[in-house]
């Protein structure tokens, strides 16, 4: 028992001492370059208020400024796992939940490979979450087994 507790506080110190190095680095900003977005988005938000009929892509194709370095693709850094919809569903969301009958789903349903491949990344997702489940319940068992 006392050496779960040494190792366990430990861990807490070393945890703690990690996240607060990261959180120096990942939450620093400048105050400047958010004032400057937080302005073109108000910007933005009166011309859609003068004009409620506009779309973004209108406002794309018309080169207004206030758009300028926008796209009209909702993809983020190039992967989007959500995208594509197998009968309302995405294909990941399919993988996820239903394992492999998800992936043969999409398979059949879809006809594409890359929607195969995004459900078959939400299988492994779950089976990698299950492993480690199932390894952390072995090791505890172990652990108080090892004990008495």
């Amino acid at each position: 028992m006392n050496k779960l507790l040494l190792i366990s506080v430990c861990l807490t110190i070393f945890i703690s001492a990690e996240a607060k190095a990261f959180a120096i680095a990942d939450f620093s900003y400048d105050r400047i370059v958010v004032e400057q977005q937080v302005a073109q988005l108000t910007l933005l938000e009166n011309y859609l208020a003068e004009n409620p009929e506009a779309t973004l892509s209108q406002v794309l194709t018309e080169g207004n400024y206030l758009v300028h370095g926008w796209s009209s693709s909702s993809d983020l850094g190039g992967v989007s796992l959500l995208s594509g919809k197998i009968s309302g569903i995405p294909s990941y969301m399919w993988g996820c939940c239903l394992g492999w009958v998800g992936v043969l789903y999409v398979a059949l349903e879809g006809k594409d490979n890359n929607e195969t491949r995004l459900a078959l990344y939400g299988a492994l997702t779950t089976l990698g979450g299950l492993a480690l489940s199932v390894g952390a319940a072995y090791l505890y068992l172990y652990y108080i087994s090892s004990t008495l």
